[in-house]
């Protein structure tokens, strides 16, 4: 008689979360087919990896165009149409083990999710895609998103969003997915999220959140994270997802027409919202030109492109808000 037959799936997992390498987890799967089941569902995964700290393989890129065609031509001839999204692998040649992987992902197409608006890439999560239909300006907000497995070829609509009580002229910031990770029914291969939807209007950013454990969505109240006086549209990035937070890089000119940039950081599990200080010569130098990455220290920095040289920002704490 198996002697874990009286245990649930959640207890198993916690016991094979124990094991000491991919190579004993590999091995226990084969034990049988409930063992196999809860070894291979997502959620475990992630915690595993969490757990021995072993982060998994970059497979690749997706290339995005807001759900257009990128035409390649050569010598002024057209070769060929690139479709929205293309994915770009990063081993050449392709290992074994990862052959299977990366070929559906190669293989992933819009065509395979419902047909209901042309689809964006919003953001990735732990090898998910969310995709939301495209919008003409930042002050249409996307009211269809899909959480798409490319591996798999799943993918999940949330389909006709209706934010009942945003003001008429709130404009669109981005989107971002979270992975609930403690949620009940990980062991058992149930996926749990969260999509949301950043807005902005004079009182500051605002938060839309769908649950797929409820299903519904939820407003909350304005952030004073944000300035007083909504900027204009023209002053906002587009959105910058690392380490699980979203920033913007936000240029506020006063009434003396000076430069007051700043980034505007969404922390997705939280879902709090923080300003970070930039000093004026970044804008001055760099204007747009700058991109956000955390360091393996853990550190926030400030990627930024100009006269032909890339320069790295970071916060440095003991000696200003500002830093360098």
């Amino acid at each position: 008689m198996d002697a874990t037959a009286e245990l649930d799936d959640r207890l198993l997992a916690v016991i094979l979360l124990r094991l000491p390498s991919a190579a004993a987890l590999a091995r226990a799967a084969t034990v049988c087919r409930r063992w196999r089941r809860v070894a291979s569902s997502p959620t475990f995964l992630r915690l595993f990896r969490r757990l021995h700290r072993h982060a998994p393989p970059l497979l690749g890129f997706f290339v995005c165009n807001n759900g257009f065609a990128v035409s390649r031509k050569v010598g002024g001839e057209l070769v060929g149409e690139v479709v929205d999204p293309a994915f770009l692998p990063t081993f050449h040649p392709v290992p074994r083990e990862f052959e299977g992987a990366i070929s559906r992902c190669g293989h992933f197409s819009l065509a395979s999710l419902p047909d209901v608006d042309r689809w964006a890439l919003a953001d990735t999560r732990d090898g998910l895609l969310l995709l939301c239909s495209t919008f003409n300006d930042r002050m249409s907000i996307p009211r269809n998103f899909v959480v798409a497995n490319p591996v798999s070829g799943r993918s999940v609509l949330v389909r006709d969003a209706r934010f009942y009580q945003l003001d008429a002229e709130s404009a669109y910031l981005g989107a971002a997915l979270r992975i609930d990770d403690d949620n009940d029914g990980g062991a058992g291969g149930v996926l749990c999220f969260e999509i949301i939807v950043v807005t902005y209007f004079m009182p500051g950013p605002r938060l839309c959140v769908f649950s797929s454990r409820s299903g519904a969505w939820t407003v909350h109240p304005y952030s004073d994270a944000g300035t007083a006086i909504m900027p204009m549209l023209g002053a906002f990035s587009d959105d910058m997802h690392t380490n699980g937070s979203v920033y913007w890089l936000i240029n506020d000119d006063d009434d003396d027409d000076d430069d007051n940039p700043y980034l505007l950081a969404l922390d997705a599990r939280t879902k709090q919202f923080s300003n970070i200080k930039l000093p004026r010569a970044m804008w001055t130098r760099y204007r747009g030109n700058m991109c956000v990455m955390r360091s393996d220290d853990g550190e926030l920095r400030v990627v930024a492109f100009a006269a032909a040289a890339l320069d790295f920002w970071h916060l440095d704490k003991s000696r200003s808000s500002r830093g360098r």
